[in-house]
């Protein structure tokens, strides 16, 4: 059995925008299941357009002390999707989308968590940056980048500039990736095959627009790369609700807790892996440590 699975983090008008989980949707076809989760902002009504789950990760400041353990609170027991069978995920940059200093705010989103998984689980690398290429992926989930435990191509990096669902008009990025239920890896979990990247900068990133710290929606986008979900969010078996009283003061505090923040135009700038974050991270590799398989 094979799931698509893909996310978005969004955005509104409003200074402080809380992203929901609205609605989770099961679809069978030929032996493949396709989950929608999408994410929209707070008063946003949800629309059926793709198949969306949220992915998001952040980066882990250097010299903070690292969570080195597994640590799956209950409440949040159904917010690990999947895991790569073998690191590291080798991810390219779309040709002609990406200037150079766009690509290096990513590229250091991508080291801080080799840095963190480096210091946690002691895997070399986690993710690794190759040539850039002039792929755009279609019918993600009919091709396997990694048959036989061996990359064969990237995870595609792109942007999309124009012509963005209006629909999804407040979602700032979507990371989509593909789980293959009938293999497991790290941890039992299914197994992801293939994934990508995509950046809106049709709705976002212009003149009078709103302007995402990129390395943060980068860092939070590999998050979900790596196959983790958010720290909280409403509608979810197993995920406590956000604005539920009894929800832990680290899930508020994580990089992968769902909401965005501006002040004016500009991004909250959210680059560092807290306790929350890293702890349901060792989850998704607890048995590659010191490989990098």
């Amino acid at each position: 059995m094979v799931r698509l699975s893909l996310g978005g983090w969004s955005a509104k008008k409003k200074e402080f925008h809380k992203l929901e989980l609205k609605t989770q949707i099961s679809i069978r076809a030929s032996e493949a299941r396709v989950l929608f989760t999408p994410i929209v902002a707070k008063g946003a009504r949800p629309r059926l357009v793709l198949f969306f789950i949220c992915l998001s990760l952040s980066a882990c400041q250097q010299g903070a002390s690292v969570i080195k353990d597994c640590v799956l609170p209950a409440e949040q027991e159904n917010s690990l999707n999947g895991s790569w069978p073998v690191l590291p995920v080798p991810l390219a940059f779309r040709q002609n989308d990406w200037d150079s200093t766009q690509k290096s705010g990513l590229q250091k989103a991508a080291t801080t968590w080799n840095g963190f998984y480096k210091a946690s689980k002691n895997i070399p690398q986690a993710l690794e940056f190759k040539p850039d290429t002039n792929r755009t992926p279609f019918a993600l989930c009919s091709s396997n980048i990694v048959p036989d435990n061996e990359f064969i191509d990237s995870v595609v990096v792109m942007k999309t500039s124009s012509n963005w669902p209006a629909a999804q008009s407040s979602v700032i990025a979507l990371t989509l990736f593909c789980l293959n239920f009938q293999a497991q890896g790290s941890g039992g979990l299914a197994q992801v095959f293939n994934a990508s990247m995509d950046f809106n900068f049709d709705d976002f990133n212009n003149a009078g627009q709103k302007d995402p710290d990129e390395q943060s929606i980068m860092t939070h986008e590999l998050g979900h790369l790596l196959s983790m979900d958010h720290s909280c969010g409403p509608n979810k078996p197993g995920l406590i609700e956000c604005d539920n009283p009894e929800a832990s003061s680290t899930f508020l505090d994580a990089v992968m807790f769902p909401t965005v923040q501006f002040n004016g135009l500009v991004g909250q700038v959210k680059r560092v892996l807290e306790e929350n974050d890293q702890g349901r991270a060792n989850c998704l590799y607890e048995g590659a440590s010191g490989t990098t398989e």
